[in-house]
């Protein structure tokens, strides 16, 4: 089942039917967009991942998070299709959405050496719909 489909179906289980001119209907795909103002599950998973990958980038050095994802296995991959990787991903999305070089998206915000991030505007953070 097609993720839009499925999400479509939990939706009009939540909000339920439109009881109109004594006769129940379910609800129109238009008037869900209006309920939902015009976002989707999708969008939203893009937008909390993006905004993950934005986090471990403005982390220190020493958090045990940023060792992690900046870790590389010494071994070999298996053979076949190479997986592909939640960073190589992220990459992809973030490319798609700013259209701009992926290796700075935030100059000078990168690291998070003490306090005060909390007021800086981050390109991670702000994600516009597809």
């Amino acid at each position: 089942m097609n993720t839009y489909v499925f999400e479509r179906k939990i939706l009009r289980k939540i909000f339920g039917p439109t009881y109109k001119n004594g006769s129940w209907r379910i609800k129109t795909n238009e008037e869900l967009d209006k309920l939902i103002k015009h976002e989707n599950i999708i969008n939203f998973a893009r937008a909390q991942r993006l905004g993950w990958y934005g986090h471990i980038e403005r982390m220190r050095d020493t958090r045990m998070v940023k060792a992690i994802h900046a870790w590389k296995p010494i071994s070999k991959r298996p053979m076949g299709r190479p997986k592909i990787l939640w960073e190589d991903y992220v990459k992809k999305r973030y490319t798609e959405v700013k259209s701009a070089k992926f290796e700075d998206p935030c100059p000078g915000e990168r690291k998070m050496e003490g306090s005060g991030w909390e007021g800086q505007n981050s390109a991670l953070r702000v994600v516009e719909p597809y």
